[in-house]
């Protein structure tokens, strides 16, 4: 696919710079979505759904690579410095482009028509995409671009996906009714007869018993067996010798399609008969699992020599993939997968085995030769296989048929509790969730090292080695909350383990946490100069916009204990309305210190699950409908790459409320503050005058206020005022070389007034901090003149907030309190003589005295981008 450039007429791209490989490789995957969903013969609503909103983010990407937002542009743009570069976000949001590309392409073709047997309605994976783009959207802005679907509430955007889904399946129904025409257009010589019986009878959601659907009884004389593909053979000598080479799994064709052929021989494996009656359990027990990421059950044949599975065709094994890619690896301590890679593949499998257990089945033997993996254009497709072990939990216990599938299970994926097959009890429904979810960890760790659990360690050694807590080494470059993750999930106690909803929960906040740009290795760009960024105190103090106070370790050993005693909440924190999996039981918070405080609130640096995150943790006492307003928001507002995400909220038994949010390690305050005494310090040994010391060069400080604008426009989108934006509410991370800028602190934020609000205005007044206040909200205003404009207010903080990026200075320090009344008579901050004069002209009128006069944030992030393009480009 050629990438367009400046010289393609019918592109409607205006090319600069040529862009960096992984923009190049994402808009030619949007291109040919684009084409192929414009041909696909099934599920066209939702094949093109996918298409609009990858349309929209190709927009974003050219805006990027044409220059058009200049410090983005820069950095995203060609040159020889693109080299020293790596996009982290880029590179998961590639793997995203690339599961819909695979996707669509499965309906481009009519004599692909095996796939619509196995996956005749596949809402859930399109389901899937859309929900890793809105992940995707914590990195790159997706809003206001050129699908309204985008700016759509949650519940809008599932009626209309369910919409487009119930649409294509009519159609499908419809498509399969004509048999005449069917024939015609795939002239294979299938038998369309059958094929659109099989179609039409799987689409109606069989939900499988022991009496399989007519369309799942295969005659085995019309099944056709090819080359073999896969012999399942003893891997222990714990294994019964009948296991070698007790089912066979050949490709094979059937009606004309290509499917795999999974063979069982007759006779007795480990003591157990595999007859009629089991398998056809099992299989009604498959049919009824019905995801993205399980392998799909297509029909099932019986005589007296072999029992035949048809499933959908797979190229192998994960287990074998890794093997042959480990053969090509340049060195022995190679990873199978980039970061990207192995996030998505794991991500996969969680989602795979969380819907197992909703549907009310344990795998009982996961691991890497138990999934299946396809190759479908770049991007590894992961199904869950081999659920000959699987066990239904609201099934009647027989402990002889468990303790026949625990033979089979290695040790090195099984857990301990397991092994020790739960003390002779029956376990419960939870214990085998939690064993399900440490072989997960233990799957975990051969992915991100393409080894097995415990390489080298054998027989008894090993047993006791799992039972004393011993656990493989995680490489020490794998991303923090992806380590943490991984260890909480193989403890050694079943209690600490996470649910799969959980893991599903944090592997996309882990996803949406990756910064966009990383600097490797030296070079000359505009991104560079965030390198060597020093904070002072890690702390997230913008989360409570009060006053601060730092407190050691030592200092904050227990939730309760520095808890100050209140009236109750007159309505519990528990009747919170907030979605199930953003609940988090408060056991599992395990507190690191206290790294600040307010009036109603503290904040702990806390971890869950393995993970690190900001727990703001509010003071009973609390309204109930503060509380509610603060999480709503939170809600709202996390799928942003400039708000701070929301994690979960927990109530403990005392009725105290915590909402844990993502960790940033400082604020743009200390970072502005860290700076400057950098800065000053080197001026003093150049004998420059410290007057003339400002914390960032102008694409620096341009790039952090485009930041923040960006938020704010999008806050004011969502009707949302912040009503106390300063440089503390801004937090500001540093990642390896580029800058993470999000605002934080929505404990007064309010929704817009209403037109006839007026009369409301008294309530709204002096909200916010010190001079970085708008004029008609200080203390002495008059109370009674006209609506106040929140959103005017906003924009007005945000000029004085622009001015201390820009200068280092905080606003008025030679202004006593006492004198608000020359700041409402016009008295401003004195910005630099050489600043931009385009810039200094829209900070000028954003702090304007008359509100009326002050530009919206939609108008300020388009004065921004000229002013960036403007901009000489960064030479140091």
């Amino acid at each position: 696919m050629a990438f367009p450039t400046s010289s393609d007429p019918d592109s409607g791209w205006e090319m600069v710079d040529e862009p960096i490989d992984q923009v190049r490789q994402a808009l030619a995957i949007i291109a040919n979505v684009r084409k192929i969903s414009e041909t696909v013969w099934v599920n066209k609503r939702q094949c093109k759904r996918v298409a609009d909103r990858y349309f929209a983010i190709s927009e974003l990407l050219n805006n990027m690579s044409c220059d058009k937002y200049s410090t983005v542009g820069k950095a995203f743009g060609g040159g020889s410095s693109s080299s020293n570069k790596d996009y982290p976000a880029f590179d998961d949001l590639l793997t995203v482009l690339l599961k819909g590309q695979s996707l669509v392409s499965y309906y481009e073709d009519p004599k692909g028509i095996s796939i619509v047997i196995s996956r005749t309605d596949n809402r859930e994976a399109f389901k899937e995409i859309h929900e890793e783009l809105d992940t995707m959207k914590a990195q790159f802005d997706f809003e206001g671009l050129t699908e309204v679907f985008e700016s759509t509430s949650v519940q809008t955007r599932i009626n209309i996906l369910t919409a487009d889904a119930e649409a294509d399946k009519k159609e499908m129904q419809e498509i399969f009714t004509n048999i005449q025409e069917l024939s015609r257009t795939t002239d294979m010589g299938m038998d369309a007869e059958k094929i659109a019986h099989v179609v039409l009878e799987k689409n109606e959601h069989a939900k499988g018993s022991d009496e399989l659907p007519s369309y799942l009884k295969i005659n085995l004389a019309a099944i056709e067996i090819n080359s073999p593909v896969r012999e399942y053979r003893r891997q222990s000598t714990r294994d019964p010798k009948e296991m070698d080479g007790w089912v066979l799994v050949f490709s094979g064709k059937w009606l004309g399609c290509d499917f795999a052929v999974k063979v069982f021989k007759a006779g007795a494996v480990g003591g157990a008969m595999w007859n009629k009656q089991q398998l056809l359990k099992e299989v009604g027990c498959l049919e009824g699992l019905r995801h993205p990421h399980i392998t799909r059950l297509v029909g099932f044949g019986q005589d007296n020599e072999k029992s035949i599975f048809l499933m959908e065709l797979m190229d192998g094994d994960l287990r074998d993939f890794m093997r042959q890619k480990l053969q090509f690896a340049p060195t022995p301590n190679s990873r199978p997968f980039n970061r990207s890679e192995e996030l998505d593949i794991i991500t996969q499998i969680a989602k795979g085995m969380y819907y197992m257990h909703q549907q009310g089945y344990v795998h009982g033997d996961l691991k890497c030769s138990n999934l299946l993996v396809k190759n479908c254009d770049q991007y590894l497709e992961v199904k869950i296989s081999d659920l000959r072990g699987s066990q239904k939990l609201d099934k009647e216990w027989d402990p002889v048929a468990f303790k026949q599938a625990s033979l089979t299970r290695r040790p090195r994926w099984t857990a301990p509790e397991a092994i020790a097959e739960y003390g002779g009890l029956q376990p419960s429904k939870e214990s085998l969730k939690k064993s399900d979810v440490y072989s997960f960890g233990m799957t975990c760790y051969e992915i991100v090292t393409g080894k097995y659990p415990f390489d080298g360690i054998k027989d008894d050694h090993l047993l006791k080695q799992i039972e004393e807590g011993f656990r493989p080494e995680l490489p020490e470059d794998l991303d923090k909350s992806l380590k943490g993750l991984i260890t909480t999930c193989w403890d050694k106690e079943p209690r600490i383990r996470p649910s799969f909803e959980n893991i599903c929960h944090l592997l996309g906040v882990t996803r949406s946490k990756k910064p966009p740009v990383t600097i490797t290795s030296p070079g000359k760009d505009v991104l560079g100069v965030f390198r060597g960024i020093s904070i002072v105190r890690e702390a997230v103090f913008g989360l409570i916009g009060r006053k601060r106070k730092i407190q050691t370790p030592e200092q904050s050993s227990t939730w309760e204990a520095q808890e100050e005693d209140s009236t109750h909440f007159r309505r519990s924190p528990s009747e919170l309305m907030v979605p199930e999996y953003l609940r988090i039981p408060p056991g599992e918070l395990k507190k690191v210190r206290c790294i600040g405080h307010g009036n109603s609130a503290k904040v702990y640096e806390a971890t869950w699950l393995g993970c690190t995150f900001a727990v703001k943790r509010f003071k009973t006492g609390s309204s109930h409908r503060d509380l509610q307003h603060e999480v709503d928001f939170l809600i709202n507002l996390s799928r942003h790459p400039c708000i701070v995400q929301m994690v979960g909220l927990s109530v403990d038994s005392k009725d105290k409320c915590s909402i844990v949010m993502e960790y940033m390690k400082g604020n743009l305050h200390e970072l502005i503050y860290s700076r400057m005494q950098k800065k000053i310090s080197e001026a003093t040994g150049q004998k420059i005058p410290a007057c003339d010391v400002v914390p960032f060069d102008i694409h620096e400080a341009v790039f952090i206020i485009t930041r923040i604008a960006l938020g704010m426009a999008y806050l004011h989108f969502k009707g949302v005022m912040h009503r106390d934006l300063k440089p503390v509410n801004v937090l500001a991370q540093e990642h390896a070389g580029s800058l993470d800028v999000k605002i934080v602190d929505f404990g007064i934020s309010h929704l817009e007034l209403p037109s006839d609000s007026s009369q409301a205005r008294g309530p709204y007044m002096n909200a916010g901090t010190g001079f970085w206040r708008a004029p008609e909200i200080l203390p002495g205003c008059d109370e009674t003149r006209g609506k106040l404009d929140l959103k005017a207010t906003d924009v007005y903080s945000f000029a004085i907030t622009s001015y201390e990026i820009l200068t280092g200075i905080t606003p008025f320090l030679d202004i006593k309190r006492k004198d608000y009344h020359r700041v409402r008579e016009g008295l401003r901050p004195k910005l630099p003589a050489d600043l931009n004069s385009e810039l200094k002209e829209l900070i000028e009128q954003c702090w304007h005295t008359n509100p009326l006069k002050r530009p919206a944030f939609p108008e300020i992030c388009e004065r921004l981008e000229r002013i960036q393009r403007m901009l000489p480009r960064s030479t140091s």
